[in-house]
């Protein structure tokens, strides 16, 4: 009998020790639960995926990972407008391909993004006609 009462506590002490591990995924549906993501990436986006937008169907998934990065919260408080954040906009601004723009995400443990810090790139100058 105190074998059973031995093992019972046991038991018990494990499901609550396997229950209280942390877990992998987010709150996100899409969410993969990678184990060693990275906490930074930088994405960039050029002149023509600007142009064509990211409510456009084309592109599939390309197209749906620019709407999701357009739906994530600035990093830095009100539209990116934090001086603790100007060098890596600056860094950016420098990255960035002409008319296109850099984007810097934030990630979770698991692999999802959860803020941004975006870094427009130069405009090209329009051209003049000699008259």
């Amino acid at each position: 009998m105190p074998y059973l009462g031995a093992a019972a506590a046991l038991a018990g002490a494990t499901f609550l020790s396997c229950s209280r591990l942390p877990r992998r995924r987010c709150r996100n549906p899409r969410c993969r639960g990678l184990v060693k993501a990275l906490e930074f990436d930088v994405q960039l986006q050029t002149e023509e995926a600007v142009r064509a937008g990211t409510g456009s169907t084309s592109g599939g998934a390309d197209a749906a990972m620019w709407r999701e990065i357009e739906a994530l919260p600035w990093k830095g408080g009100q539209g990116g407008n934090n001086p603790d954040y100007e060098c890596l906009r600056a860094e950016l601004r420098r990255m960035a391909p002409p008319n296109g723009r850099a984007v810097l995400l934030f990630r979770n443990r698991c692999g999802c993004p959860i803020a941004k810090l975006e870094g427009w790139g130069v405009p090209k100058s329009k051209r003049r006609s000699k008259r």
